[in-house]
Parts: structure tokens; sequence; C-alpha cells
């Protein structure tokens, strides 16, 4: 289902980031990317269809509207954040870091999968 696909999309783009700073070889790298570029797919449109599923129909242009931001915002604050740990602690530390954030998504989302089933 959804969740699963979420979940699936978010555990292959953890793993690429958990891997790719200790990727040392072309091939390595590959197999890394490869990760990511199949999960990316799998992730991103699942997320408008599990917010939909959790809010009333009357403030579902709202909801949208925050993710959009959220999604904007993180997008400018990431680097930067990321920059600085990359900076302080090399390039594990950093795709360390997003790999984690990555990993907790992950769990968020099941969590969500299964207090929505258990409410059925």
């Amino acid at each position: 289902g959804i969740p699963a696909t979420s979940v699936l999309g978010l555990c292959l783009i953890g793993t690429c980031l958990a891997s790719v700073g200790h990727a040392s070889t072309l091939p390595a790298l590959v197999a890394c990317m490869s990760c990511y570029a199949v999960g990316v797919p799998l992730f991103t449109p699942t997320i408008p269809i599990l917010l939909l599923q959790c809010v009333p129909a009357k403030r579902r242009g709202a909801v949208m509207g925050l993710d959009s931001f959220v999604n904007s915002v993180s997008r400018v604050l990431a680097p930067l954040l990321l920059g600085v740990v990359f900076e302080t602690g090399g390039a594990v530390a950093a795709f360390t870091s997003a790999s984690l954030a990555v990993f907790v998504a992950a769990a968020i989302t099941c969590a969500r999968f299964f207090i929505v089933a258990r409410g059925s």
C-alpha cells in the first residue's frame, strides 16, 4: 500500500545517505546513488496522499500549503545546516546526519500507519 511504498522509498534514501559518505570508489558511489534514484520516486508522490488521508476535506488546501512551505524552507535550511556538520565533522558525519533524519521520517510514517490501522 501507500504507507509501505513511502517507507520503502525513505529506507532506500536513508541507506543511500548512510552509505555515500563511505563510498570510496566510483562503483560504490553509483550503487549508493542508485538507491537514491529508486527511493525518491517511491517516496515523493506518497506524501500528499498520506497527508490528505488524515485531513478533513475543508482543511486540505491549508495543509497542502503548509506542506509546500515546510518543503521549501527545508530545501534552504538543510544544505546550510548540513554544510556546518560537513565543515566540522566531515562527509561521513553530514551524510549520517541526513540519513538519521530520513530514518526518523520512516519511523514516523510506520507509526502513522499503525495508528490509523488500529483506529479503523
